[in-house]
């Protein structure tokens, strides 16, 4: 839904469009009746820190144990009237600007299914991000569709097929890390979920990573992809799950201006190059496969830094014609001469 809201921003009035779009939608989840209801006169980032079960009326609630389809069918998504509001849905069909991939996943079958710009629909954002706990299955031509984290979150492979080379900016609003295991049976489901939503992710990207190795033979269908990471781990890891049920208005601004800040402090520190890499993205071909990266973005903050010293080490190794003697030697990592050969060993690469 953010992307579909974000493309019709930008195809009808370019980027400030576009971030009044978001606004106004987000402003819209927030009026609209929900859990958010049951929080007053607190700062967005307590919201988010707060679990809806230490609540008496959502524990009430939840101990009803409905099913979707246990409530009346009137009961429908309240999404629906926002987003034909919104977005002009014919226009996003025609626009050939700007790629647009969403992802659902058929009830029945366990398949997903890639919506692009010409078959686009409000029934296909809605079955996007239908959770078949909360809402019932989204019909299309026939055929039940729940959320399609269970299988593309996002789906990659349609996309970066038909990209040419580039950069590919991945933001993350799960956490991968959680400071304890779970033991009471609601946070069990809830990190099992959680990890059933990032593992489709990780596996895609592994499975990139095995054609990526045909690139430089020409038989890949990718073209060569850098990959770079916003995220916010350290602070997400202290939000509990129920937090994503909460439409909370000021939680809304709270995650909306930290999403801002960090990605404006991403694009500070960096400027998007072919030939770099840092501790939050990584350059194929150049300072690893994806399977490495993986690794690297899955790892605790605290560890990043090994993790990228040894890359680049091997790297170096692989990079430099004697094969084994590293372009960039431990604790001589910066110096004028190390960047100067290091730069023509990249280019080689």
């Amino acid at each position: 839904m953010n992307a579909a809201v974000l493309v019709d921003g930008l195809v009808r009035g370019g980027l400030e469009q576009a971030r009044a779009e978001l606004q106004k939608y987000w402003e819209a989840v927030g009026e609209m009746p929900g859990l958010g209801t049951l929080f007053s006169n607190i700062s967005g980032e307590k919201a988010a820190t707060t679990p809806l079960e230490s609540i008496p009326a959502y524990v009430e609630a939840m101990k009803k144990n409905l099913s979707p389809y246990d409530l009346p069918l009137a009961n429908d998504n309240p999404m629906r009237r926002l987003l034909t509001d919104l977005i002009d849905f014919d226009r996003l069909r025609s626009q050939k600007e700007i790629q647009l991939t969403v992802c659902a996943t058929n009830a029945r079958t366990a398949r997903r299914r890639v919506f692009t710009d010409n078959d686009l629909s409000v029934e296909a954002l809605l079955a996007s991000a239908c959770l078949p706990q909360l809402f019932r299955a989204v019909d299309i031509d026939g055929e039940p569709y729940w959320d399609g984290a269970l299988t593309g979150n996002p789906a990659l492979g349609p996309l970066l097929t038909k990209r040419p080379d580039g950069d590919l900016i991945i933001v993350r609003v799960d956490p991968v890390n959680r400071p304890e295991a779970p033991r009471s049976q609601r946070d069990i489901l809830n990190r099992t979920v959680e990890i059933s939503h990032n593992s489709t992710f990780w596996l895609e990207l592994g499975a990139i990573a095995v054609v990526l190795r045909f690139l430089d033979e020409a038989r890949s269908p990718f073209r060569r992809v850098r990959f770079h990471i916003i995220e916010a781990s350290p602070i997400m890891e202290r939000f509990p799950m129920s937090s994503k049920l909460n439409n909370y208005p000021p939680l809304l601004e709270y995650l909306f201006n930290l999403g801002r800040v960090l990605g404006s402090r991403k694009i500070e520190r960096r400027s998007v190059s072919a030939r770099r890499w840092t501790y939050s993205g990584c350059c194929l071909g150049v300072f690893g496969t994806i399977s490495e990266c993986c690794r690297l973005l899955a790892s605790p903050l605290e560890n990043r830094a090994n993790i990228t010293r040894r890359m680049s080490d091997q790297a170096g190794a692989e990079c430099n014609p004697n094969r084994g003697r590293s372009l960039l030697p431990r604790g001589v990592v910066d110096l004028p001469h190390e960047r100067r050969k290091r730069r023509a060993a990249e280019r080689a690469c």
